[in-house]
């Protein structure tokens, strides 16, 4: 989605995209030592993990006290931690630099994960050396919605069934790898590429194995910015299905139109005749519907027929942004109640696009399950776990709000 970088931070964002460029070239890499793995099954475990390196911190957030034994662990991570991931950094003084972000993140980690009945936990994943207001500058976007497109009739894609307590699209075998979009702001591009792809394979009656599919999320960066700099700028959650349903045009694939993490001019009109059918994926359907706004029950009868996008709060959330497992619970996004008329603080909390692929309400709480464009070392193999609240709230960091399923014919 679209973003605006504040020009006081220009010099430690440059810093920042490189680091992230670097960490995004190793797919979910082993972790060097169990510290520094992306997910835990429990918290205990998160902490049993950090503990031989984190277990002196200083009590308080703000604490200014050094402890030599606690600063030697700290130091010891950090090395390892650049190492995992491949990252230098340009003269001592940014290494520096970065060093005391990172000590203070994951200082907030452990005391985040130390706490007694958090119902999910953090990582010391990538982005441990970027300040909260670089990664919300990096990678949130405050964008209203595109335009309002009302649900028209249709046929339904699976009838009308009896939603289940429980469902997870992962498990039909009709959702892809999860790719990383590096340090360009292209959520909605992931996003929008990650629907159709499931799409397709449910309308199909196939699985992933049966057909890979790879749809180009570079085509719909340089085809369909708002802007014609999608990689800086972002774009909306719905035209990338609005794009592929356009007539004449079709999303080919990843191989034949690769990402190359930066905006371009659109190269579709040279490829696409030597494209062959089976990567040509067209929606070849009326495009895409916005769902009733605050609506829980809606969206689970939707996620069951097929997965849906969102747009939700999520870059500069420390708990999301280091998500580690466990469920996100409700109360981590500043609560926003329905109003008759959004507001353009209303639209300032919602900066990621992201895709709901199933549900469990058989848990105490119920969740959401929710594909992100971090590649699968971030979260739960690329995926979080969000509490479901019920109607007439926004949800869960506002993803409520923005929810765009594809229509068929």
């Amino acid at each position: 989605m679209r973003v605006a970088k504040p020009a006081a931070m220009a010099r430690h964002i440059v810093t920042a995209a490189l680091l992230l460029a670097s960490a995004a070239a190793a797919a979910a890499p082993a972790p060097l030592v169990p510290a520094l793995r992306s997910s835990f099954p429990t918290r205990k475990a998160a902490v049993a993990a950090m503990a031989p390196f984190l277990a002196g911190a200083p009590a308080g957030p703000t604490a200014a006290a050094r402890n030599p034994t606690y600063d030697f662990q700290v130091k010891r991570l950090w090395q390892l931690w650049k190492q995992q991931y491949g990252v230098q950094f340009k003269g001592r003084q940014e290494d520096a630099y970065r060093y005391s972000v990172f000590r203070r993140n994951v200082q907030r980690i452990w005391q985040a994960n130390s706490q007694n009945g958090a119902q999910s936990w953090q990582s010391i994943n990538k982005f441990a050396a970027m300040t909260r207001e670089e990664r919300l500058a990096t990678y949130g976007s405050p964008q209203p919605p595109y335009i309002t497109n009302p649900e028209r009739p249709r046929k339904p894609l699976l009838g009308n069934p009896i939603v289940p307590l429980t469902w997870d699209w992962r498990s039909k075998g009709v959702t892809t790898p999860v790719k990383d979009q590096g340090s360009c702001n292209t959520c909605f591009a992931f996003t929008a590429a990650a629907q159709i792809e499931s799409y397709l394979l449910i309308k199909e009656g196939k699985t992933f194995a049966q057909r890979p599919i790879d749809a180009s999320e570079q085509q719909i960066v340089d085809c369909n910015s708002p802007t014609g700099n999608g990689c800086r700028d972002g774009g909306y959650l719905e035209t990338g299905i609005e794009y592929a349903g356009r007539p004449g045009v079709f999303v080919t694939s990843e191989a034949r139109y690769p990402y190359r993490m930066n905006s371009g001019a659109c190269r579709f009109d040279s490829i696409k005749a030597g494209v062959p059918a089976q990567d040509q994926f067209s929606l070849r359907s009326p495009g895409w519907a916005e769902l009733t706004k605050w609506d829980a029950v809606t969206l689970r009868e939707e996620v069951y027929k097929a997965p849906v996008a969102i747009g939700m709060l999520g870059p500069g959330v420390d708990a999301f942004d280091s998500y580690g497992g466990g469920i996100l619970p409700a109360r981590i996004c500043r609560s926003i109640q329905p109003a008759q008329a959004p507001t353009a603080n209303d639209y300032a909390d919602i900066n990621h696009a992201m895709l709901v692929v199933g549900f469990d309400r058989s848990t105490v709480p119920n969740y959401w399950i929710i594909r992100n464009s971090w590649g699968a070392g971030w979260g739960e193999g690329g995926y979080i776990r969000v509490e479901m609240t019920g109607n007439n709230t926004w949800g869960t960091c506002n993803m409520y709000y923005n929810m765009v399923k594809i229509l068929e014919k």
